[in-house]
């Protein structure tokens, strides 16, 4: 009998947990030898498993087994499990048996749901295992689901393997939280490059501009189950760098300005002197969006929205000095220099107030599913008299001022690989329907309720939007159940309004941390 018991201790960099396994003594009826457990990186990931073959006890930490002999001591390490095909995250069970195989139950999940696999595991040379050829990839920062994901692949055909490495471990992230993307750059831009990239922090229209980075329209083009058809080809042609794709994703947000019609007009793009014109119009001491958002923050949205309008990713020469940036400077003015909130509970009752009064031109609206169309419309329906408008942030080249900001993993393939093939199999999944044959409302609440990430965003799948869209006009009743969420359905109207500003949209935003610090400094102290 043993406990697993976490203790804190003093540490160089202050006080750290640490995991020990606590044998009892049975007989004396006390405390036995504690067995200190391997640290765990990036996160808590750890299970203890009964003994067998030789060991006294086994225990998994993040993504390598362990085993102790009879005698306290150091841990005998014994595989690293995805070597094994087995997925440290979904291990259910584990077990050595008598004659040292492993027995283990491992849960996993595709698109189309979760299922559970029983195996024996064999101990197998390298010279007598199957050959598979190994696709790299690489990332700077992995979740859960991106490793099920590499397992699933893994786990699915017998001709390759995905081997991960994970750049955020492997950073200095205590002094520098870009450290690991900043060395993944490094490795590309000298010719390193893996197989398979998560660009989700990376520069990568910089990279796609480069040539480092495969065009995936003709993959999309000449799948059987996919072509552009297949897909809601807006937000991928707002993510194209001169007409190639070099990413790709399953669902996108929309980042935008909300407005009532009656003020803003109906239009999905403005100049910055209407926005002062439609604030004239409002009753004295109203504010353009929500008073407490600092400038600073205002900039990043813009920036995420219009960078590209200022850098040229071939070359490199910056031009933040015509009229087109002094407006939106100006623009990023007219809020806050500092974010001064004491008690946020009473600025968000003093915001609500505001807004119902009538006193506050615009809302930030982020849209992660169309069902938050009709809560934006019965918003300024009731404060200011007029349907909702997607009008975005005033850009001063007439152009839509929202974004599509891309959900979950962004994937791209490597120009150079030589397994372009394997390559597509495993990124092209991002692109296939999760709802095959629809949801009903209760597989729905299903999705949204236990899925959760699954459903985020607004698909790229075109099957899948569909899906979508027929639920957010059906509607949500009350429910005594607290996890089921309720709203308004969406009318047709209000369907075919909203899909003209989402037609309307030709940027993806912008992730390069390098260009928004150069550019933050020198303009807050403008502010």
């Amino acid at each position: 009998v043993a406990a697993l018991c976490r203790v804190s201790r003093e540490d160089p960099q202050g006080m750290v947990d640490m995991y020990t396994a606590r044998a009892v003594d049975l007989e004396k009826g006390c405390w036995g030898p504690a067995y200190e457990l391997p640290p765990v990186e990036g996160g808590f990931q750890f299970q203890a498993h009964d003994g067998g073959g030789g060991y006294r006890f086994c225990a998994t930490a993040d993504n390598t087994l362990y085993g102790w002999g009879r005698e306290a001591g150091e841990a005998e390490e014994l595989l690293t499990w995805n070597t094994s095909d087995v997925s440290a995250l979904g291990l259910s069970f584990c077990a050595v048996l008598p004659d040292g195989r492993l027995m283990v139950l491992v849960q996993t999940q595709n698109r189309k749901g979760v299922y559970y696999r029983l195996g024996v595991l064999t101990e197998t040379s390298a010279a007598d295992a199957p050959e598979r050829v190994v696709l790299t990839y690489a990332a700077d920062g992995m979740s859960d689901e991106d490793w099920a994901r590499i397992h699933a692949f893994n786990t699915s055909q017998s001709k390759y393997r995905i081997e991960a490495t994970d750049y955020r471990e492997l950073g200095d992230n205590e002094n520098d939280a870009w450290s690991g993307c900043k060395l993944l750059v490094t490795e590309v831009t000298a010719g390193r490059v893996p197989d398979i990239i998560d660009v989700g922090t990376l520069p990568w229209r910089q990279l796609g501009s480069k040539g480092l980075l495969e065009d995936l329209w003709p993959w999309i083009e000449g799948d059987p189950d996919l072509g552009r058809e297949a897909l809601m080809e807006v937000p991928l042609l707002a993510a194209e760098i001169d007409g190639g794709l070099y990413l790709a994703f399953g669902s996108v947000g929309i980042t935008t300005l909300a407005g009532a019609e009656r003020l803003v007009g109906d239009r999905h793009s403005w100049f910055l002197a209407d926005l002062w014109a439609a604030l004239e119009a409002m009753p004295e001491g109203s504010t353009v969006a929500e008073y407490f958002l600092p400038a600073d923050t205002v900039l990043y949205y813009l920036l995420a929205l219009r960078a590209e309008s200022y850098v040229d990713w071939e070359t490199g020469e910056c031009s933040f000095d015509g009229e087109d940036f002094r407006s939106l400077l100006e623009f990023c003015g007219s809020f806050p220099a500092q974010l001064e909130v004491t008690d946020w509970d009473e600025a968000n009752e003093e915001q609500r107030l505001r807004f119902s009064q009538g006193r506050q031109l615009l809302k930030l609206a982020g849209i992660n599913d169309l069902s938050e169309i009709s809560f934006y419309n019965e918003d300024f329906e009731a404060a200011l008299g007029g349907p909702c408008v997607f009008v975005g942030f005033p850009v001063e080249d007439g152009s839509a001022g929202s974004y599509f900001g891309v959900s979950g993993t962004r994937f791209a393939m490597n120009a150079a690989s030589g397994n372009k093939e394997a390559v597509w199999t495993f990124i092209r999944e991002v692109f296939l329907p999760r709802y095959e044959g629809g949801l009903d409302p209760k597989e729905q609440k299903y999705v949204e309720t236990v899925r959760g990430k699954s459903s985020y965003g607004l698909p790229v799948n075109r099957a899948d939007f569909k899906t979508k869209q027929r639920i957010a006009m059906k509607g949500w009743e009350a429910s005594e159940d607290s996890a089921v969420p309720e709203y308004v359905p969406v009318t047709q109207a209000e369907m075919d309004r909203f899909m003209a500003f989402y037609n309307s949209i030709r940027r993806t935003n912008l992730s390069d941390n390098t260009i928004f610090d150069l550019v933050m400094e020198q303009c807050l102290p403008y502010f």
